[in-house]
């Protein structure tokens, strides 16, 4: 599309009289009569031609039109999707820990703590006592030198015993053992076997002893703290399974 205010050298602003002036001065100029140059001809009829076009008011409100539109499909146009504004990271918040009232649980906890510690009271106590003893007839034993263990097996048991020194039998005859127990929970702690007396391990006071003295450390926590709500109720729920254990272990486990 021609641009006739180019042609007539003058703004798309300018008035009529404006481009009346300049395209006098501009067919003055290029008139063949009066401009030898070859190129004058052509260029006195493109002036023509504008002012013929945007020298009439109608005729220049429809090339203003049409040159709006010429100049708007002549540049690209390419979508840019518009740019989100990026949110700021949300604030990092901790777990809340969910609270519990304990309170209500201080004195069962602190209660089992107590029985805890009698009963690992007790346990000394039975462990202190003279100890009586019971006969039980023998039915095998068995020397182990490698591991320096006897095996004793009697109607009501199978014992492991520690050999002491040069331990020998004649297991064509054998004598009856001699079973002792603790007075007051009646844990095997001892056997005496040809007169010679050796500790089994398989007891609460032997091999598992672990369990009376982590007993006892759990609850003496737990009758000796007194400002902590939590703690105390912990020590207490943990002293009450180990002596659940221990109980098993003397009345279960090796009450025969």
């Amino acid at each position: 599309m021609k641009d006739y205010y180019d042609i007539l050298q003058v703004s798309p602003d300018a008035d009529t009289a404006e481009i009346k002036k300049s395209f006098r001065r501009l067919a003055t100029l290029y008139h063949p009569d009066k401009n030898p140059d070859p190129s004058a001809h052509y260029l006195f009829q493109e002036i023509n031609e504008a002012y013929q076009i945007i020298g009439d008011n109608q005729q220049r409100q429809w090339y203003d039109l049409k040159r709006m539109y010429a100049v708007a499909e002549s540049v690209p146009v390419s979508y840019t999707p518009p740019v989100q504004p990026r949110r700021p990271p949300p604030a990092y918040k901790p777990r809340q820990r969910v609270h519990i009232d304990l309170r209500p649980y201080v004195v069962f906890a602190r209660g089992m703590s107590w029985v805890c510690l009698i009963f690992c009271v007790l346990l000394g106590i039975d462990y202190l006592l003279p100890k009586p003893f019971s006969e039980e007839p023998v039915l095998g034993v068995r020397i182990m030198h490698q591991t320096g263990k006897i095996v004793v097996t009697t109607p009501h048991r199978v014992m492991t015993m520690s050999m002491i020194g040069n331990f020998t039998i004649d297991l064509s005859k054998y004598t009856p053992v001699s079973i002792y127990r603790t007075p007051l929970f009646g844990s095997v702690v001892k056997a005496e076997l040809k007169g010679m007396e050796a500790p089994t391990e398989n007891n609460i006071y032997g091999s598992l002893v672990f369990f009376p003295v982590l007993l006892f450390i759990l609850s003496l926590l737990g009758v000796s703290i007194r400002n902590n709500t939590e703690l105390i109720v912990n020590f207490g729920i943990a002293a009450s399974i180990i002596l659940i254990i221990t109980l098993f272990l003397i009345f279960v486990v090796f009450r025969l």
